[in-house]
Parts: C-alpha cells; sequence; structure tokens
C-alpha cells in the first residue's frame, strides 16, 4: 500500500527540521577585552598610575597581530600627558609593558580619561 503524500511531506519536514541549522555570523567587529586592571603610563618623565582596559579587534587569539587599543583613567586627574608616544606597563600578573600613541588625553570634564592605541601586537608586550 503506497504511503500517501500528506505523510511523504510529514516524514520529509521532520527529517529537515532536525537537521541542525548555521546562523549567519555577524560581520561587524566586536571588542574582546583582553586586560582590565592596573597600569602605568610613563611619557618623558611624567608617570602616572590608574585603572586601565585594553581592548582589542576581534578574537586575538586567532589572529594575534590585531589592532588593539585601551583606555587609562588617572585617579589624580593632575599628569598632562600629551597625544603621542608613550610607554604602557600592566601591573597585574603576568606583567606586560609595551609602546602606545595617546590618541586622546581628557580635559574639563573627561579630565584624567586617557584613550590610546598599541603600537605593534597585543603578542609583543613583553
Amino acid at each position: 500500500m503506497p504511503k500517501s503524500r500528506k505523510f511523504v511531506d510529514d516524514a520529509f519536514a521532520a527529517e529537515v527540521a532536525a537537521e541542525p541549522v548555521a546562523a549567519p555570523r555577524a560581520r561587524n567587529v566586536r571588542l574582546v577585552i583582553r586586560y582590565q586592571g592596573n597600569a602605568t603610563i610613563r611619557q618623558g618623565k611624567t608617570v602616572i598610575d590608574g585603572a586601565c582596559v585594553v581592548e582589542s579587534e576581534d578574537d586575538q587569539l586567532a589572529e594575534p597581530a590585531l589592532p588593539w587599543s585601551g583606555r587609562f583613567h588617572d585617579p589624580a586627574t593632575g599628569a598632562k600627558l600629551e597625544e603621542g608616544r608613550a610607554w604602557l606597563r600592566l601591573n597585574d600578573e603576568p606583567v606586560r609593558e609595551g609602546a602606545i600613541k595617546i590618541t586622546r588625553a581628557g580635559s574639563g570634564s573627561s579630565a584624567g580619561l586617557i584613550d590610546f592605541d598599541g603600537i605593534g601586537s597585543l603578542r609583543e608586550l613583553r
């Protein structure tokens, strides 16, 4: 006795529904926090300690040469840093250091906030 068309369609639909469906991947860049803790920035004779968040674009574990950046908060807000090169030290274990480029040193209501870009890859932090 042949199966009815309805039964075949239902069986096919159940089989298709049981297969995993891959969702399309988002194409936008997500930030992955790689460090959040205490840090020191040194520029010339100026040395300041504060809280720091270092972020990378996308997944650094897959591609360690991707760009990275961060934000530093100087609790004293009295230090005068200029846009340009500086040295960043991540003070929490494991301690790492590397060159950065300060892209914005806050003033006024954003005094104490310092934005920077890493020079080189995160892997190059020593």
